[in-house]
C-alpha cells in the first residue's frame, strides 16, 4: 500500500516537472523568436539632425551638437550585454545578475536575465513587440512566479517611447557608448 502511495506520489512529481520544463521551453523559444526577429530588422536611414533636438533643454542640445556631427548615421538599435547586481526591493539583498538586451527604434525591445546565485537562481525575460508587453520569470528556470502580459492601452508610456522616433535613435546611440 504505501509503495502504491508513493509511486502515484513519484508520477505526479514527475508529470509535474515535465510539465515545467515543456511550458519553460515553449516560453524560451518565444522569447527567442522575438529576439530573432528584432535581430534582423533592417537598419535605420535616419542620420543626426538639429531638428530631432529642438525640443531638448539646451545644455543637453548643446552636448548631442558637440558630441555628434550633423548627420551621422544614426543607429535603428542596440544590443546590451550586462552583469551587476539587481535588488528586487529596497529593503532587499543586493543580487548578482546577468542579462541580455535587444532595443529596436520603433519596434520594441527584449531583455533576457538571470538573477541570483545558482541556489536560488531566477531566470526570465521581459519584452515589448507589436503591441504586446510582458515579463516571464521562474525560479531555476523551472518554476514560474511572475507572468505578466500587458496590452499597448496599458503600456502607453512604452508606446510614445517607441513612436518617438528620432529622440529614441538618440537614446539608442547614447546607451551604445555606455
Amino acid at each position: 500500500m504505501i509503495a502504491k502511495i508513493l509511486l502515484s506520489i513519484g508520477v505526479l512529481l514527475a508529470s509535474t516537472f515535465l510539465t515545467l520544463v515543456i511550458v519553460q521551453v515553449r516560453n524560451d523559444q518565444g522569447v527567442s523568436r522575438i529576439w530573432q526577429a528584432l535581430s534582423t530588422s533592417p537598419d535605420s536611414k535616419n542620420h543626426f539632425t538639429k531638428e530631432m533636438i529642438a525640443e531638448l533643454p539646451a545644455p543637453v542640445q548643446r552636448y548631442f551638437l558637440h558630441s555628434i556631427a550633423l548627420g551621422t548615421p544614426l543607429a535603428s538599435g542596440v544590443n546590451l550585454k550586462m552583469s551587476g547586481n539587481f535588488r528586487l526591493s529596497q529593503d532587499k539583498p543586493w543580487l548578482p545578475m546577468v542579462g541580455e538586451e535587444i532595443i529596436l527604434d520603433k519596434k520594441g525591445f527584449v531583455w533576457k536575465a538571470a538573477i541570483g546565485s545558482p541556489l536560488s537562481q531566477m531566470r526570465g525575460s521581459d519584452y515589448y513587440i507589436n503591441g504586446l508587453g510582458r515579463m516571464r520569470f521562474s525560479l531555476w528556470g523551472l518554476v514560474p512566479f511572475v507572468n505578466v502580459q500587458n496590452p499597448v492601452n496599458k503600456c502607453p508610456n512604452i508606446e510614445k517611447l517607441l513612436k518617438a522616433g528620432a529622440n529614441f535613435n538618440l537614446f539608442v546611440f547614447s546607451a551604445s557608448l555606455w
